[in-house]
């Protein structure tokens, strides 16, 4: 092959090669091209992003989104009935705590825990649960929670450790009023498996003695028991996991009723329906009374007129029996004497028998008057008196006369 040949296909190859390479930048520059319009709509839909987040519309939604996801409780809760407040107990006041119901309320829980060892020190030297009340804070309402944990045991006992615990309060805080939360009921199914003595019968039953022991010593008592007990007297199965303790929804139910039913108006109203009942009550007794008093007034009124009648009756059975002597004696003495003188005590004897009768009659007159009964038999008496001694005056004048 000569050189001319070779300097041609060398020029040829050449050619090709610069094509190829044209080519490939061109399809380089392509490439970037197209990677510089996606750069520039990329950023351009970031730039549109960011200005739409600063959007004043968008902001406003934002600011009320917040509001949109608030739970209801937010809406339904009283926060300045519990101002001021605070919290005393176990597994109730517990949870409401943990739960971060209230906003200014404080608390003195521990979970489980009971009266007695409210009033105690610990082991390792902590005051009393109650003590901590002997502080610079005063309150205007104290809430005391308490009585899960004696259910079962003797309901006197713990009325004394509640006794206790309230006369510690009442120094510690003077100017609060206390508030005896009860004891909420059970699930009907925890009921039937308890071993421990939570069933719902023992519950009403404390929660009685505890409402007896409120109204004797100024406590308020919040009968919760109402706010969450279903028609069959047992907490709803929807009400609690485990049967005892409330769900979220339902202790914001308690705090609900309790503010809704406990303002010193409600309470108010509350003491004047009593006050009215008590009044309603004490009328059919203050009737009562006054009916047995009359009829004891008219008992006493007889029985004083028969000891009257009977006292009048007496004296004319006397008198006639003195009248009936007098006349004897005289009947003796003519006997015995001369005929001038008999005369004579037959006279004074006569004279003596018409005043003892006339005595008789007057006596017989005034038990009369008190008597019927009495009167009858008083002068009949009376009147046989005088007229056996009239005829013991006859025989004696004749005697006289004969002699």
């Amino acid at each position: 092959m000569s050189t001319d040949q070779q300097k041609r296909i060398k020029e040829i190859r050449n050619r090709k090669l610069q094509r190829e390479r044209k080519r490939k930048q061109t399809i380089r520059i392509a490439m970037c091209a197209a990677a510089l319009v996606i750069a520039v709509i990329a950023i351009i839909s970031i730039v549109s992003c960011s200005s739409k987040n600063n959007n004043p519309e968008v902001q406003v939604m934002a600011t009320e989104s917040p509001q949109s996801t608030e739970t209801p409780r937010s809406r339904n809760i009283d926060q300045d009935f519990y101002a001021s407040s605070c919290f005393m107990g176990g597994t109730f006041a517990y949870d409401i705590k943990d739960y971060d119901f209230l906003d200014s309320a404080d608390f003195y829980v521990e979970d489980g825990i009971s009266v007695a060892k409210a009033l105690k020190k610990s082991e390792d030297g902590t005051p009393a649960l109650v003590d901590e009340l002997n502080k610079n804070t005063s309150y205007k309402k104290v809430f005391l929670v308490f009585g899960e944990q004696e259910l079962g045991d003797d309901t006197d006992e713990f009325i004394d450790n509640y006794d206790t615990l309230v006369s510690k309060v009442k120094r510690y805080q003077p100017d609060a009023q206390i508030f005896a939360v009860a004891v909420t009921p059970v699930t009907e199914e925890a009921d039937e498996k308890s071993n421990k003595g939570i069933t719902n019968k023992n519950i009403v039953a404390l929660n009685k003695a505890l409402k007896a022991y409120a109204e004797d010593n100024n406590v308020v008592y919040c009968d919760v028991y109402d706010a969450v007990v279903n028609s069959n007297n047992a907490l709803p199965d929807a009400a609690s996991q485990d049967g005892v303790r409330l769900e979220k929804s339902y202790y914001e139910k308690c705090l609900v009723y309790i503010q809704k039913h406990y303002t010193d108006e409600e309470m108010e109203k509350s003491k004047e329906n009593e006050d009215e009942k008590s009044e309603e009550t004490s009328k059919p007794e203050s009737s009562s009374s006054s009916s047995s008093s009359s009829n004891s007034s008219s008992s006493s009124s007889s029985s004083n007129s028969s000891s009257s009648s009977s006292s009048s009756s007496k004296p004319s059975s006397s008198s006639s029996s003195s009248s009936s002597k007098p006349s004897s004696s005289s009947s003796s003495s003519s006997s015995n004497s001369s005929s001038s003188k008999p005369s004579s005590s037959s006279s004074s004897s006569s004279s003596n028998s018409s005043s003892s009768n006339n005595s008789s009659s007057s006596n017989s007159s005034s038990s009369n008057n008190s008597s019927s009964s009495n009167n009858s038999s008083s002068s009949n008496s009376s009147s046989s008196n005088s007229s056996s001694s009239s005829g013991t005056q006859e025989k004696a004048e004749r005697l006289n006369l004969d002699r």
